[in-house]
């Protein structure tokens, strides 16, 4: 049986180009793996409490100040959210400025922050 110089070398060609492949194969799946993590983390939820300074009715768009910072939270109303008074539900109209709120919200990968629940908490009694 005779070898053919060619042929030997094409196959050899043809195991380096697998390798290749199935390296490039796993180095993408390690990163979208690794991606999946990294947009979980960025949607964990926050909470904030404090003092509603602005409200943007038509967009449904609230600012919260918390006074622990000079910087206040400017933050979309997410759909489905609850916005809960005691136990029962309020509409976004019903807030207002100057209401004290417990926000739980996440914050989006182009850097907006959404409320998720919003919580109307009472004045403390004098």
């Amino acid at each position: 049986m005779r070898r053919v110089k060619g042929v030997q070398t094409m196959v050899g060609r043809d195991s380096i180009n697998r390798k290749r492949l199935v390296s490039v194969l796993l180095l993408l799946a390690t990163a979208l793996f690794v991606m999946s993590f990294v947009t979980s983390a960025s949607a964990a939820p926050f909470t904030i409490t404090g003092q509603v300074v602005s409200i943007a009715r038509d967009g449904k768009i609230l600012t919260v100040d918390s006074g622990m910072t000079k910087e206040h939270l400017v933050l979309a109303l997410g759909d489905g959210a609850a916005i809960m008074s005691g136990k029962r539900t309020v509409p976004f109209n019903d807030l207002k400025v100057g209401d004290r709120v417990t926000v739980r919200y996440h914050q989006k990968s182009d850097g907006d922050y959404v409320a998720e629940d919003i919580v109307l908490v009472a004045a403390p009694m004098s």
